[in-house]
Formats: structure tokens, C-alpha cells, sequence
């Protein structure tokens, strides 16, 4: 199993739950052959954490999924994160495996017309995408480049304005301290 580490003082440590639990398990006094990759900017990933929770604090309750209230804070929180990372384009489409051809009496894809380039293209049946399991991608160290993991970043940033700040009046004093805070994310 891979573990993350952090340096610090001129020694790796490990970083992370995960890391920390599974290096705990290791002999003191034993060699390992170690296998090092430069990983993802540990600051950053926090950064982008912060910037969710930032987020969750001023996201309306209108856009809250049903039984919102009814999940633990963990829960709400990582629901509101898949949310984000979905609406960012990060995601991933699967269809149930027990699914068969019989399944979409209608046709898998109709033929509609692009609005914003004028062409045509397939997209996914009204009947398909009711079968349709929508998943976020995961943004673990593991699972995510650097560069991507950026992009994701820039990509938040953009759902979050047009989504969550949109309302947000730049320059007046009630907003002010919303404002900076939001500032320090970019």
C-alpha cells in the first residue's frame, strides 16, 4: 500500500489517517525498499478543503439535497463536496450491472442539437439517464495529479461564483468580510 509522506527538518513522516495507521504497522530497526514519487502540494490539498468548507458556510438551504438535515456533519459535508465536484465536471458515469438491452425500450440515445456550437450529437436518452449513476471523482492524493487536481481547483472556484456567490455584491460593506475571505482563495 502506498504511503503518503510529508518532509519535515530533513525526515519523511507520514501524512494522512491513512498513511499514519498503515506506518504504524512497521518494525522500528527494519529496512524497506521505498519507492518515492513526487506527489501532490500537501498545503494545497488542504487549501482546497478549506475552501469547501468555506463554501458549505454560505450555501442556501434551497439547494440542500432531501433529508439534508438528517445526515451527520461528516456526511453533509462530504455530500456537499461530491455535489461541488460534479458540478466542476468531475465525474464519472456508470450504469447498474444487472441492466439490459430490454432495459431502454425507447433507445439509448437520441439526436439533439448543441445550442451553444450548433451541431448535433448524441446524448444519453431521458430513459437512460434515469438509470444513469452519476460519481464524483475522487480527489485523494492517490487518485488525483497535480496538475488536475489544479484544474479542479480553478474549475470550484468558477461553480462556487456562479453558484453560491452569485448574489454576493462586490464592494459593499455587508459583504466585506465575506469578501476577503473569498479573496484569499484565489
Amino acid at each position: 500500500m502506498p504511503i503518503n509522506m510529508i518532509k519535515i527538518n530533513g525526515g519523511l513522516f507520514p501524512f494522512g489517517d491513512e498513511s499514519i495507521e498503515e506506518f504504524s504497522t512497521y518494525s522500528s530497526n527494519c529496512g524497506y525498499p521505498v519507492d518515492i514519487k513526487r506527489g501532490r502540494n500537501p498545503a494545497f490539498h488542504k487549501k482546497m478543503i478549506m475552501f469547501f468548507k468555506f463554501c458549505m458556510e454560505h450555501w442556501r438551504e434551497e439547494f440542500y439535497p432531501p433529508n439534508f438535515h438528517l445526515m451527520s456533519a461528516k456526511e453533509q459535508f462530504d455530500n456537499f463536496r461530491y455535489t461541488m465536484t460534479i458540478l466542476a465536471g468531475y465525474y464519472e458515469t456508470t450504469f447498474p450491472a444487472s441492466l439490459t438491452a430490454s432495459d431502454f425500450p425507447t433507445g439509448i440515445f437520441d439526436m439533439q442539437k448543441n445550442k451553444e456550437y450548433g451541431y448535433y450529437e448524441y446524448v444519453p436518452s431521458a430513459e437512460l439517464q434515469r438509470y444513469t449513476i452519476i460519481k464524483a471523482q475522487s480527489i485523494s492524493y492517490n487518485s488525483m495529479s497535480e496538475k488536475k487536481f489544479r484544474r479542479l481547483y480553478n474549475r470550484l472556484i468558477n461553480v462556487a461564483m456562479e453558484s453560491i456567490f452569485k448574489d454576493l455584491t462586490l464592494g459593499s460593506p455587508e459583504h466585506q468580510n465575506t469578501q476577503n475571505q473569498l479573496l484569499s482563495f484565489f
